[in-house]
């Protein structure tokens, strides 16, 4: 629900907001934002790449500057970063896939002439709990 437009003073107070919301320890976050969109394989592995390794790195700056070609919503991405880390959370990596794979057509079908589309599926955990 974060526009890829918000401002970053905007976004902070999101931040803040989402954070305090979190704190109590009974809420769920969840975030959804797809990554590399319409690439072909090897420069959707590549984008892919060059966001997991910001993701590790909790790297919000160059999160922000991503463009669809690695992250449709970056502020979503970096929101919850931002909580996981706020709570002093584990993060860690569940899943990595793209539309080529969890489709029932091959590389070679229509479907995939303007690429793929992929995405990241992370949890994060504050002490026994997941945020």
């Amino acid at each position: 629900l974060l526009s890829n437009k918000l401002s970053r003073d905007r976004l902070a107070e999101v931040w803040q907001e989402i954070a305090a919301l979190c704190a109590d320890g009974n809420t769920l976050l969840v975030a959804s934002a797809d990554c590399s969109h319409y690439l072909q394989p090897e420069i959707a592995a590549l984008r892919d790449a060059e966001t997991a390794e910001a993701i590790a790195q909790k790297d919000m700056l160059r999160i922000l500057s991503f463009s669809d070609s690695n992250v449709d919503s970056p502020q979503t991405l970096t929101t919850f970063l931002q909580v996981v880390e706020h709570q002093a959370g584990v993060l860690k990596q569940l899943d990595h896939a793209s539309s080529a794979e969890k489709l029932p057509f091959g590389i070679s079908h229509p479907l995939y002439d303007e690429g793929i589309t992929t995405y990241f599926v992370y949890g994060a955990w504050v002490g026994e709990s997941l945020l």
